[in-house]
């Protein structure tokens, strides 16, 4: 089996329901990772032990915070290149084999990424097909289609309304960080968002249109914390508008004005309530 210069990385706090599952889908990858490191972030139950068990290469990070462990496996980490793999979701068998496979054909990319289910419970779910077809209708930037993938060397501000890179749907190479930098931490949500953001306003991006991730929908997902993912991307925002050279050109002025949008809506569904009541 062919052996690809990959460090994964599993950030996981008390994720010992879910990472064996997680590690699973990283062993039964068609191509083999040269590494896999899980960060055991602020955990109190079993989660390094079933990993080390498992194979893994496991570190210790007291801190407890998604960005600063994320941040913990970068720096442990060895290969030139990085894929993330959130502990409660997994991968498709041939996630990193089709990545490569695109990679070969685009050697510019520097940041790889593809599309995702959604699981809960028993349920699986893809991207919706109205979302695919059109994602890329009047997009300004030049593309190329290949056969394994699409390639963007010029990346947009406005294309996280179309694709969103998420961390275990990405495959990147480690020397932008010291380009880019690593996960602010002091984001408590959203910082892969900021993160990719910072890669792709200096390196070519490169589409695997394929769901190759299992996300899973769960009562303990981060991302149940609304109001305190909907701070985080303002933050965010502020952070573009202030310093806009780190970012995709006219970032921080689309994101501005989609959250007033969001704002707008949800105003008009509260007066919408009121008034029927």
């Amino acid at each position: 089996m062919t052996t690809v210069p990959v460090s994964v990385l599993i950030p996981a706090h008390n994720a010992d329901k879910f990472i064996a599952k997680a590690i699973a889908s990283v062993l039964a990858q068609t191509v083999r990772v040269a590494e896999l490191i899980v960060v055991a972030n602020d955990c109190s139950d079993q989660t390094a032990e079933i990993s080390s068990r498992l194979g893994a290469t496991v570190i210790t990070e007291p801190r407890r915070g998604l960005s600063i462990a994320r941040n913990a496996g970068l720096r442990a980490s060895t290969q030139e290149w990085v894929a993330f793999l959130d502990a409660d979701d997994w991968w498709a068998t041939e996630k990193i084999e089709r990545q490569w496979r695109a990679l070969r054909e685009f050697p510019d990319a520097a940041l790889i990424s593809c599309d995702n289910f959604f699981v809960r419970g028993g349920t699986i779910s893809e991207v919706h097909t109205d979302v695919l077809e059109n994602r890329w209708n009047d997009f300004s930037e030049r593309m190329i289609r290949g056969e394994y993938g699409i390639f963007i060397p010029n990346i947009p501000g406005d294309i996280m309304m179309r694709f969103c890179p998420k961390s275990p749907t990405t495959l990147f190479r480690r020397d932008v960080l010291s380009t880019v930098g690593y996960f602010n931490e002091d984001l408590r949500y959203n910082d892969e968002l900021e993160f990719f953001m910072r890669v792709m306003a200096r390196y070519a991006l490169l589409v695997v249109e394929l769901p190759l991730v299992y996300c899973r929908l769960h009562d303990q997902n981060r991302s149940r914390d609304v109001e305190g993912k909907q701070a985080a991307y303002i933050q965010i925002i502020n952070l573009m508008l202030k310093h806009p050279e780190r970012y995709p050109p006219g970032a921080g002025e689309v994101h501005r004005q989609e959250i007033k949008h969001m704002f707008h809506n949800v105003e008009r569904a509260i007066r919408q309530h009121r008034n029927s009541s």
